[in-house]
């Protein structure tokens, strides 16, 4: 009797076992369920937490808060005064060479040639040099274009007679005259008005650089440095041209 009692204890525990294995908890597939489970929960945070922490994610979306915009230039004030005096000094060379009764190269600087069917600076096709006191040599590159500039030099104001003299053309300079005085003087403002082109270029260039900074109250700043720095260089041609008129008109 005790025997069969302790085998059917043996196998109640068995069977009650075998329901706790079949319950859920133990049971393998439940247990690979719930890992799987906790896992995929702890996956997707985890990746999302990757793609928020990932430094290229905030660069794909937009421009880095950390980045600042390049800062655009200023005004070229340097450039400005180069412009200005390079203005200033070429007309300085220009009004030297305008001498009365005295032969010098830029004295037919100014003249314009037809040729090719258009105006031409004489310089574009021929070379002027000193050939004695009272005397010029216009070296003519293309033989084509040697009566159009022997025409435009009769036609300069300044009483000169080019001569044709092989291949080459010369150009007396002859004393001067009342008329010829007033040719110069011509001649002379018309170079002033040339350095006053060039000033004006060179004040648009600036103005258009202070036209672009951000601040209100640095354009009006730099504006007045701007006009003064202008008007200066403008009162020096007229200084220049002045002084010029008077030596010619006394000679």
């Amino acid at each position: 009797m005790a025997a069969a009692l302790g085998a059917l204890g043996r196998a109640a525990g068995r069977e009650g076992l075998l329901k706790g294995l079949l319950g859920g908890r133990w049971a393998p597939g439940g247990a690979r369920a719930l890992a799987k489970g906790k896992g995929g929960k702890g996956g997707k945070g985890k990746g999302k937490g990757a793609a928020k922490g990932t430094p290229g994610a905030a660069s794909q979306g937009g421009d880095s808060p950390d980045e600042v915009p390049e800062a655009s230039a200023g005004p070229d004030w340097g450039g400005l005064g180069e412009g200005l005096g390079g203005a200033r000094q070429s007309l300085a060379r220009d009004l030297a060479e305008i001498r009365s009764g005295r032969a010098a190269p830029g004295l037919l600087d100014h003249l314009q040639v037809l040729a090719y069917g258009e105006r031409t600076p004489l310089k574009g096709v021929a070379s002027v040099a000193v050939r004695g006191p009272r005397t010029l040599g216009v070296m003519v590159y293309d033989p084509a274009n040697v009566k159009p500039v022997m025409k435009a030099i009769a036609a300069s104001g300044l009483a000169l007679n080019p001569q044709e003299d092989g291949e080459e053309i010369v150009v007396p300079v002859p004393e001067p005259t009342q008329e010829a005085r007033a040719a110069m003087v011509k001649v002379a403002a018309q170079a002033a008005e040339k350095a006053r082109v060039r000033i004006r270029a060179e004040r648009q260039k600036i103005m258009a650089a202070v036209k672009a900074l951000a601040s209100k109250d640095d354009r009006k700043l730099q504006e007045k440095r701007a006009e003064k720095e202008v008007d200066g260089a403008l009162k020096e041609i007229g200084a220049l041209i002045q002084e010029k008129e008077k030596e010619l008109k006394e000679m």
